[in-house]
């Protein structure tokens, strides 16, 4: 399908809308061309954008000619912003939250557009807090560069709070133990897929772990007679042995209260 789309930059400012979705006000025509669909659109467009918050529109002719149009909100934002991109109170993006021990966990972005707020940050492991820092931002993005250590176990949780004029924001990311792959890989170095009736064969087949070198390893492999598919066709169930470590990272949430009366 061909179609063409037009990109616009929106404001800060929402505008109402009867069926509860957020719209924002459109400033600015600031790209159209032509697009093929399972085609991804020239990233050159985007490159010549300033950060902030757009909306893409694409329109097209479905089968019979029918027009159809849909679009869509996004927000574009560079690695060398010295600010949130767009009006918010919490803005951050992790760069790398998977860790071995001795690397360093990099939270790129943790930033406010509020003037003058508090942070407070804290790392917790096992619900517990490891580590209580205070900074003050002002309009401006933080980066946050955190080394792993070996007594962090399976990961810490690093949480930003703070209250401008009487609300609370929190923001929270885990950082977690990198754990090694353990995938193998089977591959044959002799194998025959015909067979005649009473003749005997051997087969051989190399595993390989994740970087391609040679493990000790036990395969268990299951055979049929395929000549039986004539009277019943049999089919293998197919199914994936993952051995991975499954964990929940926790930390303790502030609350926001309110009195009447």
């Amino acid at each position: 399908m061909n179609g063409t789309y037009t990109i616009n930059r929106l404001g800060d400012t929402e505008k109402p809308s009867k069926y509860g979705i957020i719209e924002y006000e459109v400033k600015e025509q600031v790209a159209t061309g032509n697009f093929t669909s399972g085609k991804t659109i020239d990233k050159n467009v985007f490159a010549k954008l300033a950060s902030g918050r757009y909306q893409i529109k694409l329109d097209a002719n479905a089968s019979q000619g029918r027009p159809v149009t849909t679009k869509q909100d996004f927000i574009l934002y560079s690695l060398r912003d010295k600010r949130p991109p767009v009006f918010m109170h919490t803005w951050m993006l992790d760069e790398k939250v998977w860790c071995l021990p001795g690397e360093e966990a990099k939270i790129l972005f943790f930033g406010t557009s509020d003037k003058d707020a508090h942070i407070l940050y804290e790392l917790y492991q096992d619900n517990k807090c490891i580590s209580r820092k205070r900074i003050v931002l002002s309009n401006e993005n933080h980066l946050f560069r955190i080394p792993f250590m070996e007594s962090y176990g399976e990961g810490v949780v690093a949480q930003f709070t703070f209250v401008k004029d009487g609300k609370l924001y929190t923001s929270r990311t885990d950082i977690k133990r990198q754990q090694p792959n353990l995938s193998l890989a089977i591959k044959p170095i002799t194998f025959r897929d015909h067979l005649l009736p009473g003749n005997k064969e051997t087969w051989k087949f190399r595993i390989l772990d994740a970087d391609s070198m040679p493990v000790m390893a036990e395969m268990l492999a299951s055979m049929y007679d395929a000549s039986l598919d004539k009277n019943i066709t049999i089919r293998f169930l197919q199914m994936e042995f993952r051995p991975e470590k499954i964990f929940l990272l926790v930390c303790p949430l502030f609350q926001q209260r309110y009195r009447h009366g």
